[in-house]
């Protein structure tokens, strides 16, 4: 089903402990090659100028699960229009990432009293470390 997007797209998210987070890098696609030719072809059927995806993710009991594909397709206009493509890649609309292994997913703490970074190591699809740590942000000098 397509449906118009009026926002830019979040590049790709991660639910965790009932916050979203936002990904600049998504974990491991599945099958990478896959989802290029997927891509693709939206991308011709549809008369898209550009196409690509966002992914969100979550993690649940220490384990990482794959919840959406979302195509992002392009117009001349700039309009946009997005589908899911879960079900198309899946036989399942929440899909156990045990393909994922030794990846860190960083994002951004929220509410916390200094800037911290949370990163998550992920191994089979499964968590297997946890850690916090604190960052500076990088001032513009003039």
């Amino acid at each position: 089903m397509k449906k118009a997007l009026n926002h830019k797209p979040t590049r790709h998210i991660l639910i965790y402990n009932n916050e979203e987070y936002d990904m600049h890098i998504p974990p491991d696609y599945y099958d990478v090659t896959s989802m290029e030719t997927v891509m693709k072809d939206i991308k011709a059927d549809n008369e898209y100028t550009e196409c690509t995806f966002i992914t969100t993710w979550t993690i649940e009991d220490k384990k990482l699960y794959l919840l959406d594909v979302l195509s992002v397709g392009y117009h001349k206009n700039s309009h946009r229009e997005g589908h899911s493509l879960i079900a198309e890649l899946f036989e399942s609309e929440k899909v156990k990432a045990t393909w994922v292994k030794e990846h860190i997913i960083s994002v951004i703490c929220k509410d916390e009293d200094t800037p911290m970074k949370l990163h998550i190591t992920i191994d089979n699809g499964a968590v297997i470390n946890e850690e916090k740590r604190s960052y500076r942000k990088i001032q513009k000098k003039n």
